[in-house]
């Protein structure tokens, strides 16, 4: 009878650091229009409405029976171009900083 209570209080106990650790886990997660580090991303924030304003565009112009689909094309790309140069930079100044 004792065994079987304290293995009940073990697995209570375990069930609760693994509740607690997932709450750990959730305060630590960012949203989407946050860096890693919880900061407010306003690149994100750019590329999401260039994204918005390109489908908006594009919906648009097919309602139109207009063809911008080159144009929609460089506008994303010229969109999410600093985002990928920021991040290729971010890269590779971690690495070279690391070889110092």
């Amino acid at each position: 009878m004792e065994d079987t209570n304290i293995s009940q209080i073990t697995t209570a106990v375990e069930i609760s650091k693994e509740i607690k650790q997932d709450e750990k886990e959730d305060t630590n997660k960012s949203s989407f229009f946050q860096d890693d580090s919880g900061n407010s991303s306003s690149m994100r924030l750019y590329c999401f409405i260039a994204l918005v304003n390109a489908i908006i565009i594009q919906w648009y112009a097919i309602s139109q029976s207009l063809s911008l689909f080159p144009e929609i094309l460089l506008w994303l790309s010229c969109a999410f171009a600093p985002k990928a140069i920021q991040k290729f930079i971010e890269i590779y100044g971690i690495k070279k900083e690391n070889k110092n």
